[in-house]
C-alpha cells in the first residue's frame, strides 16, 4: 500500500509539476509528511503498547503520498535547475549517502525511543525543513541557470 500511495503522488507530481513552483510543492510536501508523522507518533502514543491500531498504518501508508507528489520528484528536478553536472551529481550522491544514513539509524533510534518517539524526529526535521525551504530556497521554475 506505500508502495501505491508514493505512485499515486508521483502520478499526480506530472500534473501539479507543471502548474505550480517548485518552493511551494516542496514546502507543502515536507509540511504533509510532517503532519503524517506527528499524526503516527500521537496515534501509537495514545494507543495500547501492544497495538498496532489501523489508524496509525494510514498515517504511514499516507505519508508516501505528499513524498511522492513533491519531495521525492521535485528534489531531483530543482537540483536538476539550479546545478550544474558536477554539482548535479554531488548532490544525488549526497541524497542517496543521507537516505542510506536514515535507513541505519532508524532501527538504532526506534529500538532506544520507540516508534513513536522516532517518527516524532522525523515530524521535527520535515517541519524544520519546510521552515528552511521557505527562508532559504530559491524559486528555479522558468528561470535560466546562470
Amino acid at each position: 500500500m506505500f508502495g501505491v500511495s508514493i505512485s499515486i503522488g508521483s502520478i499526480l507530481s506530472i500534473f501539479v509539476g507543471k502548474k505550480s513552483k517548485r518552493k511551494p510543492q516542496l514546502i507543502l510536501g515536507y509540511t504533509m509528511m510532517g503532519v503524517c508523522c506527528l499524526l503516527y507518533s500521537i496515534i501509537k502514543y495514545a494507543s495500547s503498547e501492544d497495538s498496532n491500531s489501523i489508524a496509525s498504518k494510514i498515517m504511514l501508508v499516507l505519508f508516501g503520498f505528499p513524498f511522492g507528489l513533491s519531495v521525492g520528484p521535485v528534489t531531483f528536478l530543482y537540483i536538476s535547475e539550479i546545478l550544474p553536472e558536477i554539482g548535479y551529481a554531488f548532490a544525488i550522491f549526497t541524497n542517496w549517502v543521507v537516505s542510506y544514513m536514515v535507513s541505519q539509524v532508524f532501527v538504532v533510534i526506534s529500538n532506544a525511543i520507540e516508534y513513536e518517539g522516532t517518527f516524532f524526529i522525523f515530524a521535527a526535521f520535515c517541519f524544520i525543513g519546510a521552515l528552511i525551504l521557505k527562508k532559504i530556497m530559491i524559486e528555479s521554475k522558468d528561470k535560466r541557470r546562470e
